[in-house]
């Protein structure tokens, strides 16, 4: 059943294949919880280590060219430093990001971040914000 699907894949040598969509950053945080804030149900948490990689439309580009396709990334990103190291993960996986925009007519947000909090029990709190990775931090209770 599956060679089937192997062997097809394999045979479509390496496609151009034009991706539009959201490009984003997921920031994975890794900690340990130490305690519940006393303001809300939540934990505090003491950062161990980041990890970043490339979300949303980025990832499918990511699997793509795992795939051995070239993706045509065609999208908007910010003129930061989250777009920047976005881009840089994209040309590492040997997709075509000329087709990221950062500037034009109209002014441009900034790069969309997914942050992932994860303790050392491993449950997941995830904050979708619009913001740059620095103003989240300010906002969120770390130690």
């Amino acid at each position: 059943m599956y060679e089937k699907l192997l062997k097809t894949v394999t045979n479509l040598g390496s496609p151009k294949i034009l991706l539009v969509g959201d490009f984003m950053l997921d920031v994975y945080i890794y900690g340990d919880a130490l305690r519940i804030s006393s303001e809300a149900p939540v934990p505090v948490l003491k950062v161990t280590k980041t990890e970043y990689s490339c979300g949303g439309a980025g990832s499918v580009a990511a699997d793509l060219a795992a795939l051995g396709a070239v993706p045509v990334c065609l999208g908007v990103i910010g003129d930061d430093q989250n777009g920047k190291m976005l881009k840089k993960m994209l040309t590492e996986t040997s997709a075509d990001i000329t087709g990221l925009l950062t500037r034009g007519v109209l002014p441009v947000p900034p790069t969309v971040i997914l942050p992932m909090l994860t303790t050392a029990a491993f449950a997941r709190y995830v904050f979708s914000h619009l913001l740059e990775y620095k103003k989240l931090r300010r906002q969120m209770i770390i130690e």
